[in-house]
């Protein structure tokens, strides 16, 4: 809303929504289009700057309409998330079936993702004891350890167990450069390495399966995974990923329709 105002798009209260990856958005029913990317990066100085001009009243009060009209879409689309979590509790059982030799984990990173995917587990096992392991990169949002924080507290009886990588971030990027397409060294170190080691820590030589919150809408690349991979980078773990075929929408809609909270 907020980029859209700063193009002259106007928004008031009306419903927005946007197609994933696309430049157009619909407001009210409305079809509106951004400008070509390369015009959105030129204005970027003057954008944060617009941005930064909004209270935080004004903030609040359109995170307030958004929240009120993804409440209002829950409600509607009952039948439909009804229909996606039969599926998903479907899938996890299968899996817990297939893999019942194995140790079970849940990958969780404090996003929407993991914490939907954290609900649906559990919903569908029936059981909270599954542990849950926060890879804690050094590098996190703020609000993403308070979030943690607040999950703890509001499900006392799930396992959550951090584990973090001991070295430090800058330090290693004056040694090593910045992490690119290239060197993609962050995550071997700060996530995949030290959530490695812990899972060592449980299993032993055991092999394990960890439940995901990835979704193939995300990147491109994320659009060619399995819902089921084994031989995951981290070990001889197992993957599984009960959302892989949800939307944005489709995540937000559970939230929201299940009062979870979330980062």
């Amino acid at each position: 809303r907020r980029i859209l105002a700063f193009y002259g798009i106007r928004t008031n209260s009306e419903i927005v929504w946007k197609s994933s990856k696309a430049r157009r958005y619909y407001v009210d029913g409305r079809a509106e289009t951004l400008p070509p990317i390369e015009q959105i990066k030129a204005d970027m100085p003057r954008l944060r700057e617009y941005i930064a001009m909004r209270s935080e009243e004004e903030l609040d009060k359109e995170d307030e309409i958004i929240i009120k009209n993804y409440r209002r879409s829950s409600a509607i689309n009952t039948g439909y998330l009804n229909s996606l979590e039969d599926k998903a509790f479907s899938f996890v059982k299968e899996k817990v079936t297939k893999y019942s030799e194995r140790m079970f984990f849940i990958s969780f990173s404090g996003g929407k993702d993991s914490t939907v995917v954290s609900d649906l587990v559990r919903r569908a096992l029936s059981r909270s004891d599954i542990p849950h392991i926060f890879g804690d990169t050094t590098l996190e949002d703020k609000f993403t350890y308070e979030y943690i924080k607040q999950f703890r507290k509001e499900n006392p009886l799930v396992l959550l167990f951090e584990k973090r990588a001991n070295h430090d971030f800058y330090k290693l990027v004056e040694v090593i450069g910045p992490p690119s397409k290239v060197m993609r060294w962050c995550c071997t170190i700060f996530k995949a390495g030290p959530i490695n080691d812990l899972l060592s820590a449980f299993s032993g030589e055991k092999k394990v399966v960890s439940f995901y919150g990835i979704r193939r809408s995300e990147s491109l690349q994320r659009s060619s995974y399995s819902a089921d991979t084994d031989g995951a980078k981290i070990g001889s773990q197992v993957t599984v990923s009960p959302i892989i075929d949800w939307g944005e929408f489709d995540v937000w809609l559970y939230i929201l329709s299940h009062g979870l909270s979330f980062d």
